[in-house]
């Protein structure tokens, strides 16, 4: 870490000990839309709100970067406006962020009965409210008034998180030591990426192309060999490190220029990369039946030329997104299974002294090799993975 340079944090005031990661931007509206600009990212000490009746405190043990963290602080133009495409909210008052993690309950509302403190438990990444018509017919990440967590209400970049009890997953029967603890902090991804492969109808006869090696690409290869026993997984990533990461869980892995001179066909594609260009540039590859699941967002628009071969062969495009439904409970049982080495596609692991402001410096950095990562888990609370 000695590339990056600290950041002045001088204004904490110091009478907690409890760190939390708060981004902060400027709205402007843009075409009827709120839109960010000129992010800040700061580390502030905080004092715990009194806990209401229908939450649980959840103190994070460990938590994982995606690349929405990383988008945050990404921007463009001469204003710094955020890339990010996902829904958000910043308010004035800051938002902190983060989605991806597990922790221990540290204590529980008056009206909570299904969790008590001690309980390790892995947050989902969207709450839903459970009573709209999407979330009453099994499509609880479409809910209607859904709320991104880390994005729409505080996350867990911080030592503490408050949260609904219907987001959180009681994982401790699977927790036996501190591997448990790493591997599970990747759950929300891996469900993600499970969800994925459901759609897509996959079976042992399925031959899988997927566009991305990082976490949801790559755990979607390994729930494509461990899960599904596909006939055939082929991935494309352009960056050679992570090539090498998911490699054991495919047939081959290209990169973009050598997938270019293939001529092989596929029943599913799962474009996990960000790049949807890449959907129609080998649309042709789809074979009758197929099914493609759209994870990465862009902020782009979709363009398909070849409709009359999506016609003729009944080829499906959905979008996918989130974890909920049951599938952060599916991924679970896989793991207890021992069919599903999560901790593999862990790249990295950073412990140490205070670990929020490093997490802090990886971003404000630009990810501080990121693309270069599979999964990068970050450990908040050293004291709990001591068994």
């Amino acid at each position: 870490m000695s590339k990056i340079k600290p950041i002045d944090n001088a204004g904490l005031e110091y009478e907690s000990t409890d760190l939390r990661l708060v981004i902060y931007a400027d709205n402007q509206i843009c075409d009827g839309k709120p839109s960010y600009v000129a992010p800040q990212l700061k580390l502030e000490r905080y004092t715990p709100k009194l806990l209401s009746d229908h939450e649980v405190r959840v103190r994070m043990v460990c938590v994982g970067i995606c690349g929405t963290d990383i988008h945050l602080m990404t921007t463009q133009g001469s204003d710094r406006k955020i890339v990010l495409s996902a829904p958000m909210e910043i308010p004035l008052a800051g938002r902190v962020i983060g989605h991806e993690g597990i922790g221990k309950v540290e204590a529980v509302g008056s009206q909570i009965s299904q969790f008590a403190p001690g309980d390790w438990v892995v947050p989902a990444s969207i709450w839903n409210c459970g009573q709209c018509q999407p979330c009453l017919t099994g499509l609880e990440n479409q809910c209607e008034i859904s709320r991104l967590l880390g994005l729409e209400f505080d996350g867990l970049f911080a030592n503490t998180a408050d949260l609904p009890p219907s987001m959180l997953l009681k994982v401790s029967d699977a927790v036996g030591g501190p591997d448990d603890v790493v591997a599970l902090s990747a759950l929300e991804p891996v469900a993600t990426a499970l969800q994925a492969c459901d759609k897509t109808q996959m079976h042992e006869h399925s031959r899988v192309l997927i566009f991305g090696g990082g976490p949801i690409g790559a755990y979607a290869a390994m729930l494509a060999r461990c899960s599904y026993s596909c006939q055939k997984i082929d991935l494309v990533e352009p960056i050679d490190k992570r090539r090498q990461l998911v490699a054991s869980w495919c047939d081959e892995v290209y990169s973009p220029g050598q997938f270019a001179q293939s001529d092989q066909y596929y029943d599913v594609m799962i474009e996990a990369s960000g790049d949807v260009d890449n959907i129609n540039r080998h649309f042709l590859k789809m074979a009758a039946g197929g099914h493609i699941a759209v994870l990465g967002r862009c902020g782009r628009s979709l363009s398909i030329d070849h409709v009359d071969h999506m016609i003729t062969n009944g080829i499906t495009v959905q979008g996918c997104r989130g974890q909920l439904g049951g599938y952060m409970q599916k991924a679970l049982e896989l793991y207890k299974s021992g069919s599903l080495p999560i901790a593999s596609l862990i790249s990295e692991v950073v412990a140490g002294p205070a670990p929020l402001e490093r997490l802090q410096q990886i971003l404000i950095a630009g990810g501080y090799g990121q693309a270069a990562q599979c999964k990068r888990v970050l450990v908040l609370d050293a004291a709990s993975l001591r068994f």
